[in-house]
């Protein structure tokens, strides 16, 4: 990583009279009902515009939604905009994810299979088909496979007949000596792409209705069945993580990425969820002060210290054992007695709340408190 970083500068000093002007669009997605209302413009390290797909309500929470992220900068090339534009967005969608307890996630495109229903109703057979996932955006004419090599502009012909697209490195094993060859090249030059993301500006300023938003940033577990709404204080939150000293910055990024994995987890790995739940804490703890410290600092007044020492040792036994603790090898269809379950279930959204309480609490307490403290 150093050593990439150390090239970018050398590339943009050496191209530092040609750098061109560039917004680059990363496609997201969450999982939940209701589309994100609205746009939001963040500067944030670059300037970035969030927006969402207009889609409507579906009554199944697991409902992909998509995102857009547009991000405008400099840069020397296109393939150096990408990249740098691909790590912005991914930190971005973990602060995210704390801000509103909602999973992002890059668009991956995947061949899967489909249930198709007759029509119409009365026709009396179902099918199953395969097809790939992914999405076309309109706006820019681009098929969105993937955020990197399997973005493709519509007019670059050379994408929809290639096995490989863009910059491809191969690499070749010769299994008599032993050695590996890697070599580069260029599969397809990609320049409709290009010219879909040079010279786009973004607005200045974007109002949306104020009933757009919440007061302050929800402590609850978020449910994918509910609307999603930004807290009012969005830019006062990024900016606060913009001043945070070198070495809380990165505990807080540490702390989002791992939330954003535990709310991914969360739809079918129970246990994981819950233990990347507790390294998102452990993130922000000190050498000295340790996760039971911490939550003594930070939890809700009259939080279950016993719970939370309970799931901490289940954390544990996951990672070092194996351990699955919340029946997802084992269920049960027989609801009626499965008193466990309910109980499991009860505590599970109990830890889950503490955990994400005790991450707002420190947001409040060093990120927006001292950001409003300097104003």
């Amino acid at each position: 990583a150093y050593i990439q970083n150390l090239y970018y500068k050398i590339l943009l000093k050496k191209n530092e009279g040609t750098k061109n002007s560039y917004t680059v669009r990363i496609y997201s997605k969450i999982y939940n009902s209701h589309p994100i209302k609205g746009q939001y413009l963040l500067n944030f390290k670059y300037k970035t515009l969030l927006s969402a797909v207009a889609a409507p309500y579906k009554q199944e929470p697991n409902t992909e939604q998509i995102i857009f992220f547009d991000v405008e900068m400099t840069a020397a090339n296109i393939e150096h905009a990408r990249s740098q534009a691909f790590e912005h967005v991914s930190n971005i969608q973990s602060y995210l994810s704390v801000l509103v307890d909602v999973g992002f996630e890059f668009v991956d495109s995947e061949f899967r299979t489909f249930i198709f229903k007759p029509y119409p109703p009365e026709a009396p057979s179902f099918s199953t088909q395969r097809f790939r996932t992914g999405y076309f955006d309109p706006d820019l004419k681009l098929v969105v496979r993937d955020n990197l090599n399997f973005l493709s502009h519509i007019n670059d012909d050379e994408d929809f007949t290639n096995l490989f697209q863009g910059k491809v490195s191969v690499s070749l094993d010769d299994t008599l000596t032993h050695k590996n060859t890697r070599f580069n090249y260029t599969a397809t030059k990609k320049e409709h792409l290009e010219q879909s993301f040079l010279n786009r500006n973004l607005p200045e300023n974007i109002p949306n209705p104020m009933n757009f938003y919440r007061e302050t940033i929800s402590k609850d577990h978020h449910l994918p069945n509910l609307e999603i709404k930004f807290p009012r204080e969005i830019r006062a939150y990024f900016t606060g993580i913009h001043r945070l000293s070198t070495e809380k910055k990165e505990a807080f990024l540490s702390c989002s990425r791992m939330y954003n994995l535990a709310i991914k987890l969360h739809r079918t790995e129970p246990t994981a969820c819950l233990s990347y739940l507790i390294c998102a804490v452990e993130s922000l703890t000190t050498p000295k002060q340790g996760f039971s410290a911490f939550l003594n600092a930070f939890a809700p007044e009259n939080y279950d210290k016993k719970l939370c020492d309970y799931y901490y040792s289940l954390r544990s036994s996951h990672f070092h054992a194996g351990k699955f603790h919340f029946r997802e090898l084992n269920p049960s269809l027989l609801i009626e007695t499965d008193l466990i379950f309910a109980r499991q279930h009860k505590l599970f959204f109990e830890f889950y709340e503490t955990m994400r309480a005790t991450i707002v609490n420190w947001v409040e307490t060093y990120i927006l408190l001292k950001c409003k403290d300097r104003e």
